[in-house]
């Protein structure tokens, strides 16, 4: 679906779509209250990239890079931009979400970044 046709959604509509999406994504290995915390946070009315990683490197290696002035830590212990602190406060058996915003050439980019681990999947 493209950005153009979601906006003309209904926020139900909207939330929906995401919902299912996020299910999708995840090879609906997120449960319910995980999907439902993800939703509280974000705004229906920007357009996400969701990243799924199910090797924790991959996902703290992903999060090092982000500025941790533009994140948001909503499940697990990983806090982006501080790669010795989340990979010391990291733990790999816990579902991680971490929302991050960046600027590339004037255009604001909203990731939701997802590790799963090996024992939900």
């Amino acid at each position: 679906m493209t950005n153009e046709t979601f906006i003309l959604l209904s926020d139900e509509e909207k939330n929906k779509k995401l919902r299912i999406i996020l299910k999708n994504k995840s090879n609906n290995c997120l449960t319910n209250s995980e999907i439902n915390i993800i939703m509280s946070y974000i705004s229906l009315n920007k357009q996400y990239t969701i990243r799924i990683y199910m090797d924790p490197i991959q996902f703290l290696s992903a999060i090092s890079i982000s500025d941790n002035k533009e994140s948001r830590t909503l499940l697990g212990s990983a806090i982006a931009g501080t790669p010795e602190l989340s990979t010391s406060m990291f733990i790999k058996q816990n579902t991680a979400v971490i929302l991050t915003r960046s600027e590339h050439d004037g255009d604001v980019m909203h990731y939701i970044h997802i590790y799963i681990p090996e024992s939900q999947i």
